[in-house]
């Protein structure tokens, strides 16, 4: 293609919309943006679309989003039927942090004109991968995962390396939203492992940052800033600077240096809402408030969480695909004004939360009590949440005897309601679960997880089960 745009005269190119927008691609592709750019002078739409591409590359979603709406509106009257469909996929992509719901829909839209025209096929996977994570956007955890994995196994089949990775890589960021940190980092640790191909380099990086945020998330503090500091030195690639400086600043949190991450977190949840990366900026500002929090400043906390809610309530958000974490939903809980509480009880739980586990050591026994450096956990926190305490305290006895191994989610709900119906069984224990999982967050680096239907303690080694027979505690990971 670049031999023969070579030989056409430049301004035939500049006046021929489909040779001007080969020239826009292939300077796209060769890593000229300027000259793509001057490539895109038309108003045609698909001339708009790829400046629309070119302006997200360069960080300017504002304008991306603007563009790929143009685009669409144009879409009539574009040259080809693939413009609209590639068209309603990049607004989609583009849309997905500030209305994910919208963005969900824009992608059954253009998988329906694929179906309905008998497109190329090939276009399916990248399609459904956007969807994927714009249903994680939306807080539609499992089916994210579904469409993540569908994506990752029919872009496979097609022969598509980096649809399949980046369909992986969503299929991660949803077992990690579910709670599930040791899987996540298992499936990104064999991504990163075969993730070797040059074209794969930048999702590579995302890889590795992602796998510092989840040692963080796990409390492994010296493997998070050693990745930082392999990986993402400060002369590295600019497309990484604002999620690394992120990642510093909650490290700077949970380390206690709350003046600089009260500066830097706030400085990033303004660059991103100005980006239109509203889903980021939400994130960001309720981890602001744990600085505040930190230093004192209790109404600074209180309005960096009310600025969350503001962002978050007239979008729907109830959870963020970056740096989201269980102790947001807590802070926004404490610190929200009473008429933020029924939003703030729809926020996502059971993604984990970033613990500073350090040298706390818990003790669990066989009959179910937990000890915190040596000092038990006091009644007043069994009696939190609607599940009584004696209830609360048989589950997570049972889950005690039944570590490492777990339990299944059936024979757990007849141990302790073998009185009711199965449906209703099941929905008490889903309500006692969620009630068990908010009393652990004081119990740093012990969690629940679910997989593939069994519930299961999961621990860090700070965490020792002193078990009936031997009467003493070993650690266990």
């Amino acid at each position: 293609m670049a031999a023969v745009l070579g030989r056409v005269p430049a301004e035939d190119v500049a006046s021929h919309p489909r040779l001007a927008l080969a020239k826009g691609r292939q300077c796209l592709l060769t890593g000229d943006p300027a000259a793509a750019l001057g490539s895109a002078a038309s108003s045609a739409a698909d001339l708009i679309h790829l400046g629309a591409l070119l302006a997200d590359r360069r960080g300017d979603h504002a304008r991306a989003l603007r563009d790929h709406r143009r685009a669409i509106a144009l879409g009539d009257r574009g040259l080809t039927l693939l413009t609209r469909v590639v068209g309603l996929r990049n607004l989609a992509s583009t849309l997905a942090q500030e209305d994910p719901r919208s963005a969900a829909s824009l992608c059954g839209l253009a998988l329906g004109l694929v179906e309905a025209d008998g497109l190329d096929e090939r276009l399916r996977p990248a399609i459904e991968n956007v969807l994927a994570y714009a249903l994680l956007c939306a807080g539609e955890i499992r089916e994210g995962l579904r469409h993540a994995e569908a994506t990752a196994a029919d872009a496979r089949r097609l022969g598509h390396r980096l649809t399949e990775t980046r369909g992986r890589f969503n299929a991660a960021v949803a077992i990690e939203l579910r709670g599930e940190i040791a899987e996540a980092d298992r499936r990104l640790a064999e991504l990163e492992r075969t993730a070797v191909e040059p074209d794969l380099a930048e999702l590579r990086g995302w890889i590795r940052l992602r796998r510092a945020w989840l040692a963080a998330k796990e409390g492994r503090w010296d493997d998070a800033v050693g990745a930082l500091q392999r990986h993402f030195a400060a002369s590295g690639p600019t497309v990484f600077h604002d999620s690394v400086a992120t990642l510093r600043a909650i490290l700077d949190v949970h380390a206690g240096r709350s003046s600089d991450a009260t500066s830097a977190l706030r400085a990033l949840a303004g660059q991103y809402e100005r980006e239109s990366d509203l889903l980021t900026a939400f994130a960001l500002l309720l981890w602001l408030g744990r600085p505040h929090d930190q230093l004192g400043e209790r109404a600074a906390a209180a309005e960096s969480v009310a600025a969350a809610v503001r962002l978050g309530r007239p979008r729907g958000f109830v959870v963020s695909p970056n740096w989201w974490s269980d102790e947001l939903a807590e802070a926004a809980a404490r610190l929200a004004p009473p008429a933020d509480a029924d939003y703030c009880r729809l926020l996502h739980v059971g993604s984990g939360a970033v613990r500073a586990t350090g040298d706390t050591r818990v003790t669990i026994r066989a009959d179910g009590s937990i000890a915190v450096d040596g000092r038990p956990l006091a009644d007043e926190r069994w009696r939190r949440g609607r599940t009584g305490s004696g209830v609360l305290r048989r589950l997570f006895t049972c889950l005690v005897a039944g570590h490492p191994v777990g339990l299944e989610r059936d024979e757990l709900a007849d141990m302790l309601w073998p009185e009711s119906d199965g449906d209703r069984a099941v929905q008490n224990l889903y309500s006692a679960m969620n009630d068990l999982r908010h009393l652990l967050r004081e119990v740093p680096g012990l969690r629940v997880a679910f997989e593939r239907g069994r519930y299961a303690l999961v621990a860090t080694p700070n965490v020792s089960f002193a078990t009936a027979r031997t009467g003493s505690g070993s650690p266990d990971g």
